[in-house]
Order: structure tokens, then sequence, then C-alpha cells
């Protein structure tokens, strides 16, 4: 049996990032009722989780299985925090077609749904966004904002300041018509932001209601688990809150947080209108987007022919 080992390198042959919004979008329209995608399992230990995410979709024949660890402590070592590989398999004869690097692949996703949320959601006209976060899905946060809005200044706010500067001077170099702004104070970073988008791990809220302008649109994709969160519940209480899927964000990060949210299926039908200036789009990934995504990379790559093939048998 061959697999095909897709990398960090390959990914970005298979797809861009307007390219995985696209995706993402074409796969709730076209797909979202065919797929079975039941709740994550998870392990917790110490300071880690380990978890699995499968789903099978009938229309596209495909199942896919995400593996991941999250070591929330691995940044003070210098390790990654996230490790995972995505399975991808043959929905008709159940043999492995592709091995996706997961952690690349994971950022990739999650920034690209914000994406979507982002374009259903925010203002048309914002040109403001505030980045907290300097890590690997900051930084695809930041390519999916760019795809969706016409963005002119950006303040960027992390915990560890060098980290800042290094992020503002790569992104500031290859977008030289955007302001980049490093900030060392997280309310200075998003008192005029109209977009705001968090990538921590931090497990205490980073902000509140005083610091936030009276329409924004704020994407929430870091820590999410029942006891930790990256906002204060009273942003949640006082806006419209959008998730991927009710019952797995109410799961994983509180069915009290998220009572009164809304599927981010029900924006892109039109069954559902905004209803307030504060607008939040609270992520806890799902295997859904993952199906989506590794499909269209797994569809490119084996079109292109990119990445290796493994003999394992």
């Amino acid at each position: 049996m061959q697999i095909r080992i897709l990398t960090k390198e390959d990914i970005d042959k298979c797809i861009n990032m307007r390219e995985a919004i696209e995706a993402i979008k074409h796969g709730y329209i076209n797909y979202f009722d065919s797929c079975t995608v039941p709740k994550r399992e998870l392990i917790f230990k110490d300071d880690k989780v380990f978890g699995s995410m499968p789903a099978y979709c009938d229309a596209l024949k495909i199942f896919i299985c995400k593996i991941a660890c999250a070591a929330f402590n691995n940044y003070k070592v210098n390790l990654p925090t996230v490790s995972s590989v995505v399975q991808v398999f043959n929905g008709v004869s159940g043999v492995t077609d592709a091995l996706i690097e997961g952690s690349y692949f994971t950022a990739i996703r999650t920034a690209a749904t914000c994406g979507l949320a982002t374009d259903l959601l925010a203002d048309r006209n914002a040109t403001t966004l505030s980045i907290i976060g300097s890590g690997a899905l900051a930084e695809e946060m930041l390519q999916a904002m760019l795809e969706v809005r016409n963005i002119r200044k950006i303040n960027v706010y992390s915990r560890t300041p060098s980290n800042v500067s290094k992020f503002v001077a790569k992104y500031a170099a290859l977008n030289p018509s955007i302001k980049f702004l490093a900030y060392s104070d997280i309310k200075d970073a998003i008192s005029d932001a109209e977009i705001i988008c968090t990538a921590t791990t931090h497990p205490t809220p980073l902000f509140g209601m005083e610091d936030i302008r009276e329409k924004v649109h704020i994407n929430v994709a870091g820590a999410h688990t029942q006891e930790t969160r990256e906002i204060d519940n009273l942003i949640f209480q006082n806006a419209t809150v959008i998730v991927e899927h009710k019952e797995f964000a109410s799961q994983e990060s509180g069915a009290t947080l998220h009572k009164g949210s809304h599927a981010i299926t029900d924006f892109m039908t039109g069954n559902i209108a905004q209803t307030k200036p504060i607008t939040v789009f609270s992520s806890v990934g799902t295997a859904y987007q993952d199906l989506f995504l590794a499909n269209q990379i797994n569809n490119i790559a084996k079109l292109d022919d990119i990445g290796s093939l493994i003999q394992l048998n």
C-alpha cells in the first residue's frame, strides 16, 4: 500500500488562503448535510490534551481522522504547542490516500474558517485589525483577514515582546502598504480595532467590554475549554455569537456561554441576520472543516503529483 505524505511545504503547493476559505465555504454549502461527524474524543493530562477527530462524507466518499496533542506549556521550552497529523481514507475502498502534516493544516483550517466568518459578519468597510498572539495561528489569521477585508492598519500584541517585533517586521516587509504597530499593552492594541483576532493559549480573559469599540467583530480561536477563554463572558452576553456547530461548542466551551449562539451555516443560508453590533465567532474547531480542507488538498496533491509516496507493505 502506498501513502502520499504531505508536508507543510506540500500543503502550500496545494492550496493558498483564499482557496482554503473557498474550500470550507463550498463544503459547508454543498456537503454539510452529507457528513457524519461524532464528538471528538479527548484525554486530558496535566498541561496536555490529546484528541482524535474522525469524519465521513457520503457525497465525497471520504473518511478523515485528525490526531492531535496540545501541550500548552511547550512555549517555555521552544517546542510547538500542537503536534498533529491528518489521515485521509478513500471512502469506497477504505485504503489510506494521504497523511497530511496536521499542525500547519489546522492553523490554515482555523484561520480560513475565521476568514469565512469575518466575511459574513464584519463591517464591509473595516480597515483596522488587531492580532492577539504571534504564533503560527496568528500568522494564518492575518492572511485570512487580508483576503476578506481591505485592511490598512494592523495592531499586534503578544505576551512575548520579541515575538511581536519579529511578527511586525516580517509582515510589514511583505505588506508595505499596510501600517503595522507593535503594542506592549493589549488594551491599547484593541482600542480602535474593527476586527480582533485572538490566537493564544491564555486561560483567562484578555480583555472585556470596556476595552472594545461599540461595533466590532471578534474571532476567538485560541483557548476554548470549559475552564478557559480568551475574552470576558460579558462580551459573549452582549454579542451575536456564531459557532461552527452549536452542540460541539456547548460541549467543549460551555452551554451557558453559548446559549443563544447561531451556527455559521445559518448565516451562510440567510436564515439568521446579524442582530447586535458586536459579533463573536467562537471557534472550537470541528472535523467538518478538516474534512472539507483535507479533501481539497488531497485532490490537488493527486492531480499534480505533490508530496512523497511511501510504500508501507
